[in-house]
């Protein structure tokens, strides 16, 4: 599918800053359910939408545009990633202090 294909489930989120799609009506994005349905664990597509309460149609249309989409993806999720790194470099998580590991 191409980006100018109109989908039925799927929409873009701008406020999110990303550019793939999600699914509509939910708050995560059509490649979360794609990750879903490929690899060792996989779902099928059928035990998919019955588990999301999500029609067949919408599981098969993020598949096909997660599949065509796959180079923006990967890339925004590297951006993620990096995102996520630079806020714990900035940030670091507080360790405990040995005091209160010994009491």
């Amino acid at each position: 599918m191409s980006s100018a294909t109109a989908y039925k489930y799927l929409e873009p989120r701008p406020e999110s800053g990303a550019k793939r799609l999600f699914v509509k009506g939910r708050k995560f994005p059509a490649d979360m359910l794609y990750g879903q349905v490929v690899g060792e664990d996989a779902l099928t597509p059928e035990e998919l939408a019955e588990s999301w309460g999500l029609p067949l149609e919408a599981v098969l249309e993020a598949v096909e545009y997660s599949e065509a989409s796959l180079d923006l993806i990967h890339r925004e999720r590297a951006e993620e990633l990096e995102r996520l790194r630079e806020f714990e470099r900035k940030f670091p998580s507080p360790k405990p202090s040995d005091s209160l590991i010994d009491s």
